[in-house]
This record gives structure tokens, sequence and C-alpha cells, in this order.
């Protein structure tokens, strides 16, 4: 019986005692290679790696100054639209100006009309 038990444990998955035989260290590929030659692929590794990472740094500088270029426009728009809007607002007011002196001109003109009409009709 204690025989079984340890047969049940050596061939738990919980068992840490015993490498499994299947799982294969590394890439299978770099397993026929000879030591100069597994060390020439780790390089063009790390060549490859150096070369993404000056791609990387050099779109993130680009990002970065497309970025400060944007946000230059957007400083350059919002004093752009706060000029306009203070125009339309001096424009809004002018409007409102000569619309009342056309509306004292039009009942000056009114008054008159009546004034003549009624000179004219004591004349007859």
């Amino acid at each position: 019986m204690c025989g079984h038990l340890l047969e049940v444990f050596l061939k738990s998955k919980h068992n840490r005692f015993e490498r499994p035989r299947n799982i294969t260290f590394g890439d299978p590929l770099m397993n026929g290679l000879s030591g100069m030659e597994k060390f020439s692929h780790l390089e063009d590794k790390i060549y490859l790696t150096i070369e993404f990472a000056k791609k990387m740094r050099e779109e993130k500088e680009k990002v970065e100054r497309e970025t400060s270029g944007l946000r230059r426009e957007i400083s350059s728009l919002a004093m752009e639209k706060a000029r306009l809007e203070e125009k339309i607002e001096d424009l809004l007011s002018e409007r409102d100006a000569i619309q009342l002196k056309v509306e004292a001109m039009l009942d000056a003109m009114t008054i008159i009309d009546a004034e003549v009409a009624e000179a004219v009709g004591r004349a007859s």
C-alpha cells in the first residue's frame, strides 16, 4: 500500500522532485547548434532588439514633435477664437445701435408724415 501511494505521488502533477520528461527547454531549433552558433543567434537577436528600440525612440520623438506642434496650433486657434468672439460682440453691439437709430428715424418719419398729412388736409 505504501508503494502504491509513492507511485501515485511520483505521477502527480504536484510532484516537485521529478522534472517532466517530455518538456524541452529553449528553442528546439537551437538544440542542434554549436556554442558559437547559439552565441551568434543571440547576438543577432540583441542587434534586432537594439534596432527595434531605436525605431521606437524615433517614433516616440516624432509623436512628441507632432503633439507639441498640435498644442501650439490649438493655443493659436484658441486665441483666434477669443479674438473673433470679441469682434462678433462688437459687431452685434454696433448692429443694435444702428437698429435703434433706424427705428428712431422711422418713428420720426411717421410723425412727419402725420404732420404733413394734417397740414395738407388743412390747406384744402
